[in-house]
């Protein structure tokens, strides 16, 4: 291989490595907001067959939510709603990630997420 050809390679090659970054980085804060919506999946399926969230509840997703980073955290849902009616659940939070930004400079940011659904109750009340 000549002089020129070594030089390409090298190039080709940190490109390369540089997508391979860029893409690692963007699939970390994808993976964030898939964990995110999990946790909270969870309690979408207790206020659902229970018509809400109780206090207790409420404040375990908090806990957890707060031992993963998050913060700022919002938590909005119905608390007593019988069979067949609609409830809405609401979790907003914001976590600080840093991730790169311009030419390969990691910069911190606050990044806001938010899980809400709504459906029905299926909570029998006698």
């Amino acid at each position: 291989m000549g002089s020129d050809q070594v030089l390409v390679f090298s190039i080709g090659i940190i490109i390369i490595l540089l997508i391979s970054l860029v893409i690692v980085d963007y699939i970390v804060l994808i993976n964030l907001k898939v964990d995110y919506d999990l946790i909270c999946r969870k309690y979408f399926w207790i206020a659902e067959m229970n018509g809400g969230l109780s206090d207790a509840n409420k404040r375990e997703l908090r806990d957890i939510l707060t031992l993963k980073n998050y913060y700022d955290i919002s938590i909005e849902s119905s608390e007593s709603v019988g069979f067949g009616s609609e409830m809405t659940l609401k979790i907003s939070s914001k976590r600080t990630c840093s991730h790169i930004k311009d030419w390969l400079t990691r910069k911190s940011e606050n990044i806001d997420f938010v899980f809400e659904k709504v459906t029905i109750s299926r909570r029998i009340i006698n």
